[in-house]
């Protein structure tokens, strides 16, 4: 088999090449592999704003400023006061720059970047992924709607007091896979009006009335008859992990004594900890092994017949869940999202920074 060399381009070369094509080749290069695209970045200003969107694959907003940067490379440049020859600042369709997960962690009070996002809005049309505010959510429904927006992962978490939510939006159509803090409806839509619901993940804090710890449960119930399409209904319990190994627990004793009285089927699963929203969004957006998995694992941990190795297991879970919190304090910093995910009646903790116009505390 005759083999031929790979072709080299040289430098008289690569300098006579049109503006347009050697655009099209560092394209080509930035699609092709992620590594070359950071290191183009590094060539100039004008070849990192060209490549830099297809680097955007996650994202994760928490600021204004980071909103205005992060649409920057998509919008078109200002017109030059002088024509030119070519046009290498022509800029792409936004859709070429698909974003597959996409967290909006915005103070709702700050200036408004509902314009900014519309703008750069077609790169979200293949988001997969998404989580926001129930107040983000009401304040950029317009765009949502507008582009078409149709996640199927769909993570609701909230600072302060969880606000219901109108689940008959048309951007919660193809959603199979709900983590969220609340069940309220807003105009008394519920989970029953997502049609593609699959798997609700549904997290809490494990100190509880007796009476909202029945109600929960009956909610549940209700909705494993009238849903038949959810395979998995997880109560992740807000539980302090011991260190390496498993304690009794008083809210864990009192919530199994309610489940004993609820007639649930294999439907529904226990999972006695919770993560980290920020890291459970982590898990999602890296498409890793997210609550449902976890909720699998302490089943099957249950059902095992060993005793001895039964409680090794846990222990080794229960380890787990402790290193991953303490090495989250040890990076998080203090605009680390508030995504706790814990929803309960009458919710007290402490009052929100100012700066996000809420409170965690009910009047």
């Amino acid at each position: 088999m005759i083999t031929y060399p790979e072709p080299i381009l040289r430098p008289e070369i690569w300098g006579n090449l049109p503006v347009e094509l050697v655009r099209e080749i560092f394209v080509a290069l930035a699609m092709a592999d992620r590594t070359d695209a950071k290191a183009l970045c590094l060539v100039s200003k004008s070849i990192r704003r060209l490549v830099l969107p297809f680097l955007y694959h996650t994202i994760l907003l928490r600021n204004t400023e980071q909103v205005v940067a992060f649409a920057a490379p998509f919008l078109p440049r200002r017109p030059p006061p002088f024509p030119l020859s070519s046009s290498p600042s022509s800029s792409r369709p936004v859709a070429s720059f698909p974003v597959y997960s996409l967290a909006l962690a915005v103070p709702a009070k700050r200036p408004s970047i509902e314009h900014a996002l519309d703008s750069v809005a077609g790169a979200f049309t293949k988001v997969l992924n998404l989580a926001i505010t129930a107040p983000l959510l009401g304040a950029h429904a317009f765009w949502l709607r507008k582009h078409d927006i149709r996640p199927t992962t769909f993570m609701l978490y909230h600072h302060g007091l969880p606000k219901p939510i109108n689940f008959r939006e048309a951007y919660f159509s193809q959603v199979t896979h709900l983590h969220t803090s609340t069940l309220s409806g807003f105009h008394s839509s519920s989970l029953r009006d997502l049609p593609a619901l699959t798997h609700v993940a549904l997290m809490i804090r494990a100190t509880q009335q007796e009476s909202v710890m029945f109600e929960i449960i009956c909610i549940m119930q209700d909705l494993l008859v009238d849903c038949r399409k959810i395979e998995m209904i997880v109560l992740s319990l807000d539980l302090p992990a011991p260190r390496g190994q498993e304690a009794e627990c008083y809210d864990l004793t009192r919530w199994n004594m309610v489940l004993r009285f609820a007639s649930l089927n294999q439907r529904f699963f226990l999972l006695p900890y919770t993560r980290r929203a920020r890291l459970e969004w982590h898990d999602i957006a890296s498409n890793r092994s997210d609550v449902f998995s976890r909720a699998w694992e302490w089943r099957a941990i249950e059902e095992e017949q060993d005793v001895r190795l039964k409680e090794m297991k846990k222990n080794k879970v229960w380890e787990r869940v402790y290193m991953e919190e303490e090495a989250f304090v040890k990076w998080s910093d203090e605009y680390e999202w508030d995504l706790d995910l814990k929803q309960a009646p009458g919710y007290a903790h402490q009052k929100s920074d100012a700066d996000w116009g809420d409170t965690d505390t009910r009047e």
